[in-house]
């Protein structure tokens, strides 16, 4: 009785803490919204009322749940297994990446291409690639030591690699943009294996965690540190943030204004301004084509981009918050 109480207080405290960790910020964490997220978001922006985290909280409930519903099927095969499993991915950078955006699991497969299989299958095997910034490095030695000093593989161990081996094949089909969505199931089947090598290796050699808890406990504060600092200022750095200031301004701007131009240079602009704004942009105005001559007239507001052949009078510019100017808005310089 005391070990079903312990081990439910301890299932809870796991889930809340991923809970608390996913929620944390959810509104502006990642900064940009992923093209992909906006696809899924912006049909259902009258129901969400432009509202990120309305959008982005189903993810988050969705994937914090997979994490106590691994580890009571894990602790069915291996009660300390789970356990471990259930603590690596309420800390690992891929699940919290892949909660905290609104992006369904089936969009990936509208990207299949089969030429570059083999090199993507081996690719997303690398080692290089798994432990860098995706898994914790520290958890791999654990793993090698399991493997060597195990005897009979069990029914775990298979389960995983049969995970890893699905998981890998169905991600490689697939054209890789950097998403780990696609590579989902795979990282799953990681996850279950670290946790099993864990166990194992705690099983076989009880000393070692006495070296393994302090350095695995300064890893996760500083992987989940780095991921909450790094993280954002690389979503802060993405072109689709440009289009919050932009947004802004048009809104400010356009009853000034006849129409409003803005280039296609980065994709769906319409969209990304619509929800920004949440949906205060005069649509009737907005127009979104390349420069043509006619959009020079002080009746027309154009959105270009600062690398172009500017012949417009420069009212303001758009910066990323990484400081990096991407935009302008501009008249008639001889109005």
């Amino acid at each position: 009785m005391t070990y079903i109480i312990s081990s439910m207080l301890t299932l809870i405290v796991l889930t809340l803490t991923s809970l608390v960790l996913r929620l944390i910020n959810l509104d502006d964490f990642p900064a940009n919204i992923s093209v992909d997220e906006l696809k899924f978001i912006y049909p259902l922006r009258h129901l969400l009322n432009y509202n990120l985290f309305l959008a982005r909280l189903p993810f988050v409930l969705i994937y914090t749940a997979t994490i106590p519903a691994t580890v009571i099927l894990i602790k069915k095969l291996s009660p300390r297994a789970g356990l471990w499993t259930g603590i690596l991915l309420s800390i690992s950078l891929w699940h919290l990446g892949l909660s905290r955006r609104a992006v369904p699991f089936w969009f990936p497969w509208f990207n299949l291409e089969l030429t570059k299989f083999l090199e993507r299958f081996f690719d997303f095997l690398s080692p290089t690639y798994l432990f860098t910034d995706t898994l914790l490095s520290i958890t791999l030695p654990l793993l090698l030591i399991a493997l060597i000093a195990v005897k009979k593989f069990a029914r775990l161990f298979w389960l995983s690699a049969k995970l890893i081996i699905a998981g890998t094949a169905l991600a490689s089909l697939q054209v890789y943009f950097g998403d780990l969505h696609a590579l989902s199931l795979a990282l799953f089947g990681w996850t279950i294996l670290l946790g099993w090598g864990i166990a194992h290796s705690f099983r076989r050699f009880p000393w070692i965690m006495f070296i393994f808890i302090p350095i695995f406990t300064y890893q996760v504060i500083n992987s989940v540190h780095n991921y909450f600092i790094h993280s954002q200022a690389r979503a802060q750095s993405q072109w689709e943030v440009i289009y919050r200031p932009a947004a802004e301004y048009i809104l400010t701007h356009q009853a000034e204004y006849q129409r409003i131009v803005v280039i296609p240079k980065y994709e769906s602009p319409r969209e990304y301004l619509d929800w920004y704004s949440q949906g205060k942009i005069d649509q009737s105005k907005l127009i979104i084509d390349q420069y043509k001559d006619e959009y020079l007239n002080p009746n027309t507001l154009y959105i270009g981009h600062i690398n172009e052949d500017i012949k417009h009078q420069v009212l303001d510019t758009f910066k990323l918050p990484t400081g990096s100017t991407l935009l302008f808005a501009g008249s008639n310089k001889y109005n």
